[in-house]
């Protein structure tokens, strides 16, 4: 985070976002504009830029032009980046700023090197990547849609300049038809790429549906058997976030992870706490992660993560695929509690329930009402940490400061629906409650005021391990899950994704809050925490620790 004192000025209020600096980017493009075509250095410099052999022939310095259009075109990206830092996010973090340069290099080609026509070209493409959610929402589109339009804005600019050079390097028209049908040809292959890639893909909703006055029925849960007198292994994968475009020759890190994990755990059953896919294409990722799972012969049972399903295919479509393979335990639950993909796994001995897996959809992002008096009495409110330490004010007293982010919550519905899979396992167990693991994304408030405790307990060994490296990235509200957790009594153990640095586990008024161990190096992560996490069920109940494993690159 960055101090107040360095942040910038708003010009309209919340949700417009627009600061101050849009008045330095308007004058930049007038100096610009007057430098390149008013002044005889912006002359040289766009002479050296249409023909090199031609302006070194005339006099002028072709590498002090080069290196001028690099400082200057770095000048002004990092004014931007920081005026996007100063005045929007008020904070600095990894891959803060994704695809960003490949946006500039289109937005320059569409305005043709004039600044004013550049400006007019970034409206453009602000307009439609702002406006692509809402597209998404109102009409069903997916939001990827406005890339393959972009995309075919540069392939067409490119595609002008193409053409005019064959027109002057052939001779007979034979030769030029044959060109441009070659043209068309490579046109076309790239359409029909972007449409695989892009396409929108929406999957089957279920018809399946819940009342809280059904029956539980152990024939409607996931059933797995566990050897009397022998530990039962679950290993848990975290975040490893394949995407179609972004791991393009860059999956062999993750690949080699996850293999070496499940070779040193031999576990009973891989579990995989959302996020396998992200960014805007997931179609070719979905396919290939379910492959590689299946290639272990393993059962295996995911929840979505927050990132699975933003892209050109919906969670109902990853699901689809999901449950069409061999070993996957996946099931899209009723369609009238909160997400897709909240079932159970009741893991048995004989007749009897050893552990029920709750996993549950923990949702992706909401907008919350902006309260910038702290006065909302919903919102959560703590110690402030930066990694594992005290942020202190000017006097050295604690600085509080609101706890989570624009993150969904886990609904209502849902925790009744959790209330009543426990209670529900209890009739079917002979009366007896059953001790459960949940299974989700999104980490529950309750893991910031877990660490608290922790770190004022100073840092027990027999309350917890692992460490802190960045924010608890949770609602901001709490709905309450813990709370009935603890009512209930069931749910001795938590496990979470989504901080891909943070891998502490405390125990926290008696349920243990695991986040999971990041597993492979898509997104961003630490090499020291790379691997997953192992939960071992015994006859005494769950143990739980992280498995390292270090790749060399």
């Amino acid at each position: 985070n960055i101090q107040d004192s360095a942040t910038i000025s708003n010009l309209f209020p919340t949700p417009w976002g627009i600061n101050s600096g849009i008045l330095i980017s308007l004058l930049a493009v007038v100096v610009i504009y007057i430098y390149v075509f008013r002044t005889r250095a912006g002359y040289d410099l766009r002479a050296a830029g249409f023909n090199r052999h031609a302006a070194r022939s005339a006099g002028i310095n072709i590498k002090k032009n080069v290196f001028m259009a690099m400082m200057v075109s770095g000048l002004l990206a990092g004014f931007a980046g920081s005026t996007e830092v100063a005045g929007l996010t008020h904070c600095l973090v990894e891959n803060y700023a994704p695809g960003y340069m490949a946006t500039g290099i289109a937005v320059a080609m569409l305005g043709q090197g004039n600044p004013f026509a550049i400006l007019l070209a970034s409206f453009l493409f602000a307009g439609m990547k702002n406006g692509a959610p809402l597209m998404q929402m109102k009409t069903g589109m997916s939001n990827q849609f406005v890339s393959i339009v972009q995309g075919l804005i540069i392939v067409f600019i490119c595609s002008e300049n193409f053409i005019r050079w064959i027109y002057i390097k052939m001779k007979t028209k034979k030769k030029i038809k044959i060109a441009v049908s070659v043209l068309a040809a490579v046109v076309l292959v790239g359409i029909l790429a972007s449409g695989i890639l892009w396409f929108p893909g929406k999957g089957e909703t279920t018809d399946e549906f819940w009342l809280s006055t059904m029956p539980y029925r152990l024939e409607d849960t996931v059933i797995l058997q566990k050897e009397p007198g022998k530990d039962f292994k679950i290993l848990n994968l975290a975040d490893i976030q394949l995407g179609d475009t972004l791991d393009i020759g860059k999956r062999a890190y993750t690949e080699e992870t996850i293999r070496r994990l499940v070779e040193e755990t031999k576990p009973d059953l891989i579990t995989l706490t959302g996020d396998q896919t992200w960014t805007g294409s997931q179609r070719l990722s979905v396919r290939y992660f379910v492959e590689l799972m299946d290639s272990f012969q393993i059962p295996w049972a995911p929840v979505f993560g927050n990132h699975d399903g933003e892209g050109n295919v919906d969670k109902n479509w990853i699901a689809d695929r999901y449950m069409a393979s061999e070993y996957c335990l996946f099931q899209k639950g009723p369609n009238n509690i909160g997400g897709v993909g909240n079932y159970i796994i009741n893991i048995m001995e004989g007749d009897k329930i050893v552990q029920s897996l709750i996993m549950m959809d923990s949702g992706q992002g909401r907008e919350y009402p902006d309260d910038p008096d702290g006065t909302n009495p919903l919102y959560l409110c703590a110690d402030e940490l930066d990694g594992g330490a005290y942020v202190l004010n000017a006097d050295g007293t604690r600085k509080q400061a609101q706890v989570g982010d624009n993150y969904e919550f886990i609904s209502e519905t849902q925790i009744a629906w959790y209330k009543w899979a426990i209670t529900g396992a209890a009739v079917a167990n002979g009366g007896e409650i059953p001790e459960s693991i949940a299974f989700f994304h999104i980490a529950l408030p309750e893991y910031h005021y877990a660490y608290l405790d922790w770190k004022a307990g100073g840092y027990d060994e027999a309350v917890g391990f692992g460490e802190k490296r960045e924010p608890v990235c949770c609602p901001k509200v709490n709905s309450g899950l813990f709370a009935v957790m603890q009512e209930l009594g069931s749910t001795k153990n938590v496990v979470v994704g989504h901080d891909h640095v943070n891998n502490y586990s405390v125990l926290y008024k008696g349920i243990r809050l695991t986040y999971a161990l990041k597993t492979g190096d898509r997104c961003y992560a630490d090499a020291d925490l790379n691997g997953g996490t192992l939960l071992t069920v015994t006859k005494d109940g769950v143990t739980t620790e992280h498995i390292y494993i270090t790749i060399d690159q």
